[in-house]
């Protein structure tokens, strides 16, 4: 689909945070599956599997624990990376705008057949063929801007790059809180309401410059990190989420069974 993708080595470690090296690994590529077809994952786990190049029972453990943490989404098509489909259909879109200034710049852009989807990104003044993540077929050195209008980039980066606080309504979203079920599994829901308890209220607190984040969820994130790392570990078995929501539909599978006549008999 596209001839090569910017790697951003902060954002990546930044969101890939908490992942184990199984989750890593799969992640990426699910990610370079979508940039190179331009397709979502099937949803058959074996056909699946093979493009991975892993076990289907590997392969269907690991891809179940990263669409918990919305790392893959699962679709009626397929599984997908959202932000690989965006930046796909950004690059289609940038390519296709090219094309059609070239005939007529107030006409209405069409997007390249074959892309997942064509919604257009943001993107910085001096690179008007380039998105986020994805290049389009021409470098974006051959199509530099002036140096104002870099200036004016560099004033809207200042402005973007500015933190801000905490909502004065915030509450525990679920993924935020699903992220950190997954990631430290002895932590109870009870713990973990707990950590957003002391989170809400520390930062909240906080005055100053050092009470404006730029990025929330990732300080939730290592804020989990020191507060649920050395927590301690339940009495109970190590169990994920998937799996004790698993047991537990078979137990009420057996206390049906039970309750009809002649019981499990």
């Amino acid at each position: 689909m596209v001839a090569y993708v910017r790697f951003y080595p902060t954002d990546w470690r930044s969101g890939c945070l908490g992942l184990s090296l199984e989750q890593e690994g799969l992640y990426i590529r699910v990610c370079a599956y979508v940039y190179e077809t331009g397709l979502r994952l099937p949803i058959d786990d074996r056909q699946a599997a093979k493009f991975m190049g892993v076990h289907t029972n590997a392969y269907r453990k690991v891809r179940d624990q990263l669409v918990t943490l919305g790392k893959v989404v699962q679709t009626a098509t397929g599984y997908t990376v959202p932000r690989a489909e965006r930046e796909l259909g950004a690059a289609a879109d940038a390519h296709a705008g090219q094309t059609t200034r070239a005939v007529d710049p107030h006409k209405e852009r069409s997007p390249v057949p074959g892309t997942i989807g064509h919604t257009p990104l943001d993107t910085p003044l001096d690179t008007p063929l380039d998105t986020r993540g994805v290049f389009s077929k021409k470098p974006n050195e051959n199509y530099a801007r002036s140096g104002t209008k870099n200036q004016n980039q560099k004033v809207k980066s200042s402005v973007a790059r500015r933190g801000s606080r905490l909502a004065a309504d915030w509450s525990l979203p679920d993924d935020w809180r699903s992220w950190a079920r997954v990631t430290f599994p002895h932590a109870t829901d009870a713990m973990v309401a707990d950590q957003a308890d002391r989170f809400r209220d520390y930062w909240h607190a906080k005055a100053g410059q050092a009470a404006c984040k730029l990025d929330w969820q990732a300080t939730w994130r290592n804020w989990c990190r020191t507060g649920l790392a050395t927590a301690p570990v339940r009495a109970a078995t190590n169990v994920a989420p998937w799996e004790a929501e698993k047991q537990r539909k078979q137990r009420e599978w057996m206390d049906l069974v039970n309750a009809l006549p002649g019981g499990a008999a």
